[in-house]
């Protein structure tokens, strides 16, 4: 099928270009008249008898020679006797003389180097062929058909030297073609597809068109150096094939020479090759890599088009060409010195490609080279390199750093559009004309010349600068040795990342000061960072480094900048430099794994957005310190919104804006949050500071704190135990509204706070036990508010820790609880296998405790403590059992008084 679409599409083309054909003597010519040369064409009454065409023709007084005979120009003249064809012929064209059945005669003139497919076939008449020496290609079936054809055994055929083919069964196995061979026909093995090996002689030059297509049974194929051409398709779908060597001899590569073959693996073109012709090497999807030793000066289209898992090239050679455009499998790209200039759109659309390094022998970047490349990152344009094309990084969405060579004297418009530059690092001392459109969010250069740039930094000594693992430094003060770190190397270099306080090169020894904007800016190789710097970490330095793992801040790091660490999305914890005294805008935030911070003494302000989406952020400690620190926000949202914070320990006053008296404070509506310890710095709690926290269940406020604001807590739900210091004057209105959960309140303040209306309305008095401190109960039960608690006495609580069960010392036992189930008094520890020790007391008591169940008839005070062998006693709990109703305290009327008529009990658990 496939060969009748080629010939139907050989008679087509002739029988178009016959419209203008002209007559001359007899004979149709296609004109070529910039050439003055002229093409033997079919004739619509088709040739007779013997034809002579002559060397040359005139035409309106213009002298054409003839060059060639065309496609099927003698196609199908079976009245055709014989033919003269003239030494100026060089070629003649796909089923030129085919089905010429009365043929009986031609000669092929020395001239001739191309004879086309099916171009003597079935001329049953001709049973004599002489092929001339010049020829050095025969296309497929030309000599099929012909007398001699007919007369030769079956096998492989061969005709003056050329294989033409095979005839009778299809060769299988192992072929040795002859030395003295001098070309290899179209279709000679075309569809062989048993045969599994091939020795072509030194003596080929040219292998023909699908000369061995769709031969899925070869392995390996060494071509001889001394084949010039590889034909149209010639290797096509020879899916077999792992290995391939193209000689240094090889000058063109056709079209389709080697597609589909998949079990490719690596190519090399070789520096001999000055075409390659489209689709050479399409749908090889085996090939990984490919080096080019050769720049054509003419090759097609597409040619390793569909080669999906090429991902790595390698150029050596003068001029790099658009070979590989649109393969988005390629990750790395070698060009060695050889390469002079990079031209257009030569890796276009490679948006796997992540790195590149371009040699110092590159004069030229062409339009549209790296057009679309997404996966840079970075780029060092070297000095020798004069201009950068239009568009020529256009589309590098990844791109952040590059670095402009001293010898760029021009930047084409749109030289980098789309590209997220984030620094620019100038090392011309003249601005190249259109520098702005290289311009980075951060400039450097080493003058004052850029006067187009925002956000430059200047360095007198840019050109100095120089790479130690991986990361760029550049002097500031030679005579005091010291320099800054400006940018790094986007590689597996940088996975483990050490900025020391000093660097050493060339025998030198440096200190390093600050760490500059977007030094490390999406670097995804990085997994452990240590900086020890003696200085700054600026602005946006390691943003987006989501494979980063592990930092390590020296304690001279002095000053953390905005975004710094913002997107890091692996770091699990940092330890923040105890010097820094400011966390600018959203240092932290998008780093999801960030579990546990901690606010050193010397922080005053963590600005705005933080720790936005810190998804993982449960701990946050701000520890002691006489300094206030002052807390932005998320945009119009707490700065801790997105937190799923469990426990906050506040160590000082902490001040923060809000819209209005019902504003925002960093835990407002922190639904997640569980506990919360206040020590004596803190001097208030702000209105709606904890409002909505739903989750909230202990709250721990130390002395320092004079009052709590309206709705401080308002709406925390889960809140059990809630303790204040001795210093608390205040409690503002509806400061515990809604706050329903509260089973104990324990106060250290003698003089019994001033309560705000409805601020502890909500709060259920007969669940809850409120103490107070020693010889001030009275006061208490006068106070407005605080009269109203059934159960109060003097002591110092539990401040819950009977719930959670804190032991820190791990030998003390735990604190006995007391509960009613059944009837029955319970007691439990968070200590395992103890001994409980209980009393029951009353002036009246009459007790009755047989099978584990204590029956009881009046008010009773019950101690109980825990005893365990290898630790010490726990403290003393103590419960008090309120007995209310009738004269006899039988409240169910079973006849028995009992727990099961107990009204209340009310544990009494001091702190551990």
């Amino acid at each position: 099928m496939k060969k009748l679409f080629i010939t139907l599409i050989a008679i087509l083309l002739p029988m178009l270009a016959s419209a203008d054909a002209v007559k001359i003597d007899g004979i149709y010519y296609n004109l070529i008249t910039n050439a003055k040369q002229a093409e033997v064409t079919s004739n619509p009454n088709k040739y007779k008898g013997d034809v002579v065409i002559p060397v040359s023709v005139n035409y309106n007084g213009i002298d054409y020679s003839v060059t060639s005979i065309g496609n099927s120009a003698f196609y199908n003249c079976s009245g055709l006797t014989s033919v003269t064809i003239p030494n100026s012929v060089t070629s003649i064209g796909n089923d030129a003389f085919y089905y010429c059945s009365r043929l009986t005669s031609v000669t092929i003139p020395n001239s001739v180097t191309s004879i086309g497919n099916d171009a003597f076939q079935n001329c049953s008449g001709l049973t004599s062929v002489t092929i001339p020496n010049s020829v050095t290609s025969i296309g497929g079936y030309a000599f099929s058909g012909t007398g001699w054809y007919d007369s030769q055994s079956d096998g492989i055929l061969y005709l003056d030297n050329w294989l033409l083919g095979h005839k009778g069964e299809v060769p299988t196995g192992a072929i040795t073609i002859p030395d003295g061979t001098k070309g290899i026909a179209g279709y000679a093995f075309s569809r062989c597809r048993g045969l599994t090996s091939v020795t072509i002689p030194n003596s080929v030059t040219s292998i023909g068109q699908s000369a061995f297509y769709g031969c899925s049974g070869l392995t390996s194929i060494t071509i001889p150096n001394s084949v010039t051409s590889i034909g149209n398709n010639a290797f096509a779908n020879c899916s077999g094939l792992t290995s391939v060597t193209i000689p240094n001899s090889v000058t063109s590569i056709g079209g389709y020479a080697f597609f589909g073959c998949s079990g490719l693996t690596s190519v090399t073109i070789p520096n001999s090759v000055t075409s390659i012709y489209y689709g050479a090497f399409q749908n090889c999807s085996g090939l990984t890599s490919v080096t080019c030793l050769s720049s054509p000066t003419s090759y097609g289209s597409g040619i390793f088009s569909g080669c999906t898992n090429i991902n790595e090239v390698t150029f050596d050679c003068e001029k790099v060409l658009s070979l590989f455009s649109g393969l988005s499998s390629i990750t790395k790209v070698t060009l060695t010195d050889k390469v002079t200039s990079i031209g257009g759109n030569a890796f276009s659309g490679c948006s796997g490609l992540t790195s590149v390094t371009i040699p110092n022998s590159v004069t030229s970047i062409g339009e549209s080279a790296f057009v679309s490349c997404s996966g840079l990152t970075s780029v060092t344009i070297p000095n020798s390199v004069t201009s950068i094309g239009s568009s020529a990084f256009s589309g590098c969405s990844g791109l952040t750093s590059v670095i402009i060579g001293s010898g760029v004297t021009s930047i084409s418009s749109n030289a980098f559009p789309n590209a997220n530059l984030k620094k620019t690092i100038w090392l011309t001392n003249t601005p190249p004309s259109g520098y702005t459109y290289a311009k980075g969010a951060v400039n450097y250069v080493s003058n004052d010349l850029y006067t187009s740039l925002s956000n430059v930094i200047k360095y007198q000594f840019l050109s100095s600068y120089f790479d130690v693992d991986g990361i760029r430094y550049v002097p500031v003060s030679p005579s005091e040795r010291t320099c800054d770190a400006i940018d790094c190397e986007y590689n597996e270099s940088t996975e483990n990342m050490s900025i020391s306080s000093t660097v050493v090169y060339k025998g030198v020894t440096m200190t390093v000061k600050d760490i500059q904007p977007y030094l490390a800016y999406n670097n995804k190789f990085i997994k452990k960072l240590t900086v020890n710097n003696d200085g700054e970490l600026a602005n946006y330095a390691f943003t987006d480094c989501s494979n980063m793992q592990s930092v390590t801040l020296g304690t001279k790091v002095s000053a953390i900048g905005e975004s710094a660490f913002q997107g890091c999305s692996s770091i699990e914890k940092i330890d923040i430099p105890k010097i820094v005294t400011v966390l600018n805008n959203s240092t932290f935030s998008g780093c999801t794994s960030l579990k546990a911070i901690k606010i050193k003494p010397k922080m005053t302000e963590i600005k705005n957005n933080v720790f936005y989406n810190c998804t993982s952020l449960k701990n946050v400690v701000i520890a002691d310190s006489e300094e206030e620190l002052e807390l932005g926000s998320n945009g119009s949202n707490p700065i801790f919104s997105s937190c799923p914070l469990d426990s906050v320990y506040i160590g000082r006053n902490i001040n923060y804006n809000t819209t209005n008296s019902y504003g925002y404070s960093p835990f407002y509506r922190n639904t997640s949050l569980r506990a919360v310890k206040i020590t004596d710095k803190e001097t208030e709690i702000s209105t709606n500071e904890f409002y909505g926290c739903t989750n909230l269940q202990r709250v721990i406020i130390g002395d320092g704190v004079t009052t709590i604001g309206d709705w401080a807590f308002s709406g925390c739900q889960s809140l059990k135990y809630f303790a204040f210091g001795s210093q608390v004057q205040t409690i503002g209105k509806e400061a515990f509204s809604d706050c329903t959960s509260v089973i104990e309140i324990i106060s250290k303040a003698t003089a019994a706070p001033t309560c705000g209306s409805q601020a502890l309305d909500d709060i259920n008095k007969w669940d809850c036990m409120l103490y107070v401190p020693d010889g001030c109960l009275a006061a208490y039960q006068a106070a407005d508010q605080w009269k109203d608690f059934f159960f109060s006495e003097e002591g110092e609580g539990t401040q819950g820790s009977g719930e959670s069960g804190d032991n820190p010392d791990g030998k003390k036992c735990g604190k006995p609880t007391i509960s009613i189930k059944g009837g029955k008094l319970i007691f439990t520890s968070k200590t395992s296998d103890v001994i409980f020790h209980y009393s029951i007391t009353h002036s009246d008591a009459r007790n009755d405790i047989s099978n584990g169940e204590v029956n009881l008839t009046n008010t009773y005070i019950i101690s109980v403590y825990a005893s365990k062998e290898g630790y010490e006693d726990s403290k003393v709990a103590r419960g008090e059992i309120l007995v209310k109703g009738g004269s006899d305290g039988d409240l169910n009327g079973d006849g028995i008084i009992n727990a099961a008529d107990v009204v209340k009990l009310v544990n009494i658990i001091s702190g551990q």
